[in-house]
């Protein structure tokens, strides 16, 4: 293994990372629960990224109608 695969190898694991980061943020921006975006972290960039590609894709309604079918409002009255 040379040191420019490692360096790749790196460069694109730290591209992952940044990726990941920026949709949770996003997610977070739109409103998914903090313990569902926990899950989503816990999952890590790699299987992570996934879920959070598919949240992504969704519209803001769509979104927080899932995550409400996916436990209950806490906190909040009607």
């Amino acid at each position: 293994m040379s040191m420019f695969n490692i360096t790749e190898g790196l460069d694109q694991a730290i591209g992952q990372v940044r990726d990941f980061t920026k949709q949770i943020n996003d997610l977070g921006k739109r409103g998914l629960r903090k313990d569902l975006l926990s899950q989503i972290i816990a999952l890590g960039p790699q299987q992570g990224a996934q879920l959070a590609d598919f949240l992504s894709s969704q519209s803001t309604a769509s979104l927080n109608q899932s995550a409400q079918r996916g436990g209950h409002r806490r906190g909040r009255a009607k």
